[in-house]
């Protein structure tokens, strides 16, 4: 299996919602996000007809590391990009400090609705409600303002994925490797193998993994089947 074999295992396991498509021999395995996997062994018609059943959803990025599979869709000149893959394997974990003036909470049904930008909770579940039941969160907030946050983009029985966001105007000031170490501890405690992946593009997201005790397990292609 590919990295980042969560968002499959979630959609699975009964954590988030997502889509079981067939095609050919094959299935195409969707998580509500949009990130995708397939199982079976694909032939050039099962990709064809993967493709095609894609242009119907939302978003579809696939993950894999297939030659034949990414040898078949460069051919049809779909875009294509790498994604890199982290895991927290240190037994103890350091929460830096607070800056002055800012406050470190939960997300709840308070604050939740008040965060912006992509990477938030809604990004990766249907509900909020259902959020708030199975994920968890945290956001540092001046001034009653979100600044920066961290929560559970992806869970499966074993592992917790961690998607983080900084607020533009509050960058700089190390708040989502606060975040970040506070999630991670939390899913420690839940006994979870904390992860992260981000595009290998994303340099400000793999420095972030990196200060918050995350190691680098691998990578993967991606292919934006539909965007």
């Amino acid at each position: 299996m590919v990295h980042g074999e969560i968002y499959l295992l979630s959609v699975k396991q009964g954590y988030q919602k997502g889509e079981v498509i067939k095609a050919g021999d094959c299935i195409l395995h969707r998580h509500y996000c949009g990130f995708c996997f397939i199982t079976g062994e694909p032939n050039a018609n099962a990709l064809e007809d993967i493709y095609m059943k894609a242009q119907d959803l939302d978003r579809a990025v696939l993950f894999t590391n297939d030659d034949n599979v990414i040898d078949y869709y460069k051919r049809k000149n779909i875009k294509t990009g790498t994604r890199y893959f982290f895991e927290y394997k240190q037994k103890d974990i350091q929460i830096p400090a607070i800056p002055e003036g800012f406050r470190l909470q939960p997300v709840n049904k308070d604050n939740i609705y008040k965060l912006e930008g992509r990477i938030k909770p809604d990004f990766s579940w249907y509900k909020m409600e259902e959020f708030l039941s199975k994920g968890s969160g945290f956001v540092i907030t001046k001034d009653n303002e979100p600044a920066a946050w961290a929560f559970s983009a992806a869970v499966s029985d074993t592992e917790i994925d961690i998607g983080v966001e900084t607020v533009e105007k509050y960058r700089g000031k190390g708040l989502s490797t606060i975040v970040a170490s506070k999630m991670t501890e939390t899913a420690l405690m839940l006994g979870k193998t904390p992860v992260w992946a981000c595009d290998s593009q994303n340099i400000a997201s793999q420095k972030v993994a990196l200060k918050a005790g995350f190691e680098k397990i691998g990578a993967c292609t991606t292919i934006m089947l539909k965007l």
